[in-house]
Formats: structure tokens, sequence, C-alpha cells
């Protein structure tokens, strides 16, 4: 079996659906675990932790 232009047409076609698919996958999985709430939240926790320290240091 020789491989030439027209054996291998369709290899380009699969390898970009297949990139594709995967970086799909790899957003919807990313923002199926952040949640800008809690990140939100836990900022605001840690801003307000800070400030109390330092009010308890200085004051």
């Amino acid at each position: 079996m020789t491989l030439n232009r027209q054996s291998i047409k369709w290899l380009p076609k699969v390898s970009l659906v297949v990139g594709v698919v995967l970086l799909t996958a790899l957003i919807l999985a990313k923002t199926a675990n952040s949640s800008p709430e809690m990140d939100m939240l836990n900022s605001l926790e840690r801003v307000n932790n800070v400030q109390q320290f330092l009010k308890d240091l200085l004051f």
C-alpha cells in the first residue's frame, strides 16, 4: 500500500474535526469546574479577613 494524496485526502479533515472536538471538550470542562460566584465570594472573604487583621493589628 502506498500513501498518496488520493488515499489520505480525508486525513486533514478528520484531524481538524478531532482537534475542534477536543478543544470544545476542554473548554466545557473548564467552564463546568469554575464558578465565578464562588471565586468572587472567596475574594471578598479574603479582603475582609485582611482588613480585619489590619484593624486588629493597628488599633
